[in-house]
């Protein structure tokens, strides 16, 4: 197989990832959580909360940059799109197998792995364009509330490392979703895996 071949392989993909209307309403979720965080501090800031005879919002940064990073750990915090690129993945892989309608791609004569990367790639463009809309409108807003000022080389670092992380947990959930071959399956499976991840890490 060409990598001509592979990447007319992957916009089919991409093309069908982003016809779901469950990702298209991902990205506007991401918008509106992006949209949030901002709006969380700007409330923070005028809230009258003492803690050891001090304002809270006296030690709160207000800026463009922060507000921004407070748009990320908002959606970090949340698992809201964590569990939106979930859905995605056990319905590109586990929901094609129920449907079979995924053995149109697996009948083509391409290599087997390069259905499943391809679409493993197709969730992770669906990602970075979350994180793309999340920047706009979270920058957006942060900007005209607090102005452009910050570090804002910090939250910019904090977007980087959370498309990496999506996308290591995409690959993951594509494994599961591989071996079980059904939606029920892979959210099952990633549960356990979440379950034991953190009673490992209470032990550790």
């Amino acid at each position: 197989m060409t990598p001509r071949h592979f990447l007319e392989i992957w916009r089919a993909e991409i093309a069908k990832l982003f016809s779901r209307t469950s990702a298209r309403a991902g990205l506007v979720l991401a918008a509106l959580v992006a949209i949030a965080g901002p709006l969380f501090l700007f409330m923070a800031s005028r809230a009258d909360i003492q803690m050891n005879g001090q304002s809270v919002s006296s030690g709160l940064e207000l800026s463009g940059a922060m507000g921004l990073q407070w748009a990320l750990e908002l959606r970090n915090n949340s698992q809201i799109l964590r569990a939106l690129i979930l859905m995605l993945v056990a319905l590109s892989v586990a929901g094609e197998y129920r449907a079979r309608t995924i053995r149109e791609d697996l009948i083509r004569p391409v290599p087997r792995w390069a259905v499943p990367l391809s679409k493993w790639l197709a969730v992770d463009v669906w990602i970075l364009a979350s994180l793309v809309v999340a920047w706009v409108f979270g920058g957006l807003l942060s900007t005209i509330a607090f102005g452009a000022g910050g570090t804002w080389s910090q939250p910019l670092l904090g977007y980087g490392a959370t498309f990496l992380t999506d996308a290591g947990f995409a690959a993951l959930v594509l494994m599961i979703a591989v071996l079980s071959r059904s939606v029920a399956g892979t959210i099952a499976g990633v549960f356990v895996y979440l379950i034991l991840d953190t009673v490992l890490g209470w032990a550790l």
